[in-house]
């Protein structure tokens, strides 16, 4: 180059992000090992706690070929194909019924890739393709897809009417079918009862803690004859009662309608506090005669001695008290979750075995990265409850925010190391779930432990890396420059689990087909291919990426341009 055109390209032209140029999987992939690491163990939190696991190791060259190389099935194979991996070993730890530790041990193996971001399988080379994707929470027109590591789930939103006030409201409530089991029910135009968020809550807290934690105040809970406006005068009191008309998915033959109310203080109304109330009233309507106290009988000995029942009142204290219980009894909650999920009809504690343990792996769900991700977006959530209910309470907020800003690309990540990793991790989940399953039923021994470790813990699994995925595409440029046709491209995350080629549903032009401007910083416009015109198939090479989160950041260069445009770009 000649020394006066590099000393001007120098002066006037910004480099490029070098991340981005020689591809974002080469630095991704310095830190494969820890994310692993750190996945693995958030997953284990809910395992059964006989068995642990203990970390992880680089295997040495030798120990590397004496494992791919071991006798299997009389047969010794080994894949001449060139692959770009390494083997890796993770540690577990097993406790049996008697005090023995047992150490065990699978192999596994990672990627690792050239500059390009480039690697071989097989014999065949790839490259890894970054993934445009939302920080947990994509939301749509009607829906909010979650993307855990742990879980992938689309939640829906439908409407219920309830009494506020002396008259009919109907809100938004949130529902997703979460517990996901061949014995589980499909919705159906016959049977219809969601599982709300709400009721988790209930399940997990019951009703005075739940009410407690995610709207800092519990309503007061009664009759009419307790909660009425001379008792709560409508100035300070808002009151919530049933509709008393029955659900279409409720089967009851013999309807009676729920008789509770409750009253809430007009200065402590929240977003929180009403989705927590629709939630519940959304229960109490499909099933009235299980969260209301049955009648009261008495006996009466007459004068021969006879003993008998007869029917009485209770007082509207006695009844409030007794209700009260009613509402505060998880394994009640649960029960009626068990009672809307199964098929086959089952008893009650049965269902009440099975919803308990689907509870306790959800302890888990939320792993460390995803809190990461929401805590750099100002939303700070514990656990997977916590998760459900922010749903709960701003559903409509982030359907709203998605209509409006939906196509804004600034805050969204870059995914690399979560798509590689999604099987294996995937694999580990199920893993957990069937450990559970087990140990539910008997003491887990060692018979157990290794079958499922062989089962879901596969060493070669990095080897389907290639199949179906939006990640990895086949290397067919041989140009002198890997931007144009390795480095540049870029993929969009699907709204459903994985991250699989193909389409489900046919294609309708609407909002998400529009451009945003923030796409100009982030995409290319100069290098559109035909089979999918738009800014974000190419990445621009000046486009800015956090590069310890992979978070796409606004360009400060040309920022103030788009903001002063962008008003000529609404539809």
């Amino acid at each position: 180059m000649h020394h006066l055109f590099r000393r001007m390209t120098q002066k006037y032209a910004r480099p490029m992000n070098r991340l981005l140029m020689e591809g974002l999987a080469v630095d991704s992939f310095k830190h494969l090992e820890e994310y692993l690491d750190l996945q693995i163990k958030s997953i284990c939190q809910g395992m059964p706690e006989c068995f642990k696991y203990e970390g992880y190791e680089r295997c040495s060259s030798q120990e590397e070929y004496m494992e791919i190389t071991r006798l299997r099935s009389t047969r010794r194979t080994f894949d001449l194909g060139m692959s770009h991996v390494y083997l890796i070993k993770l540690f577990f730890s097993f406790i049996d019924q008697v005090g023995n530790q047992h150490q065990l041990t699978r192999y596994v193996y990672l990627p690792f890739v050239s500059r390009g971001g480039i690697l071989s399988i097989s014999g065949s080379k790839y490259h890894l393709v970054p993934v445009i994707s939302d920080k947990v929470f994509t939301s749509s027109r009607e829906s909010v897809f979650v993307r855990l590591t742990q879980d992938r789930n689309n939640f829906f939103r439908m409407y219920h009417s309830v009494t506020v006030d002396d008259k009919y409201e109907a809100r938004n409530v949130a529902w997703a079918r979460i517990y996901r089991s061949p014995d589980a029910k499909k919705s159906s135009a016959v049977k219809k009862t969601k599982t709300t968020l709400v009721h988790y809550l209930l399940g997990k807290y019951g009703f005075d803690e739940a009410f407690l934690r995610y709207a800092g105040y519990v309503p007061e809970v009664g009759n009419a004859q307790i909660i009425n406006r001379e008792n709560y005068p409508e100035k300070d009191w808002i009151i919530y009662e049933s509709i008393r008309r029955k659900p279409i998915a409720c089967r009851d033959m013999h309807y009676q309608p729920s008789t509770t109310r409750l009253a809430v203080r007009r200065k402590r109304f929240s977003n929180e506090l009403e989705a927590l109330v629709f939630g519940f009233f959304y229960v109490v309507d499909h099933f009235p005669e299980r969260l209301e106290p049955a009648g009261a009988f008495r006996e009466i000995i007459d004068d021969d001695g006879v003993i008998s029942k007869e029917r009485y009142e209770r007082t509207p204290e006695e009844h409030q008290k007794l209700l009260k219980s009613y509402l505060n009894d998880k394994s009640l909650w649960k029960i009626l979750i068990g009672l809307i999920i199964f098929t086959e009809p089952k008893s009650e504690n049965i269902i009440y075995k099975d919803i308990s343990e689907h509870f306790i792996s959800l302890n888990s769900y939320l792993d460390h990265a995803s809190q990461e991700k929401l805590a750099g977006n100002g939303i700070r959530l514990d656990d997977y409850y916590d998760l459900l209910a922010y749903l709960a309470a701003h559903f409509n907020e982030m359907v709203q925010e998605n209509a409006d800003s939906g196509q804004v690309v600034y805050g969204k990540n870059l995914e690399i190391s979560s798509c590689v990793l999604y099987d294996i991790l995937f694999n580990m989940t199920s893993m957990k779930f069937a450990l559970n399953r087990a140990a539910s039923r008997r003491p887990l021994t060692l018979k157990d432990i290794t079958a499922n470790l062989l089962q879901f813990v596969k060493m070669g699994k990095i080897f389907e890396i290639h199949t179906g995925k939006i990640l990895t595409q086949s290397v067919s440029y041989s140009g002198d420059h890997l931007y144009p046709g390795i480095t540049a491209l870029l993929a969009e995350q699907e709204n459903r689990a994985g991250a699989a080629r193909g389409k489900t549903k046919r294609t309708v032009v609407g909002p998400q087909h529009r451009i945003d401007l923030s796409m100009l910083s982030v995409g290319s416009v100069l290098n559109l291919p035909k089979a999918n015109p738009t800014p974000l198939a190419r990445v621009n090479p000046w486009a800015v990426i956090d590069p310890v989160t992979g978070t796409i950041l606004p360009n400060p260069k040309i920022e103030k341009l788009i903001e002063e445009n962008r008003e000529f770009f609404k539809f």
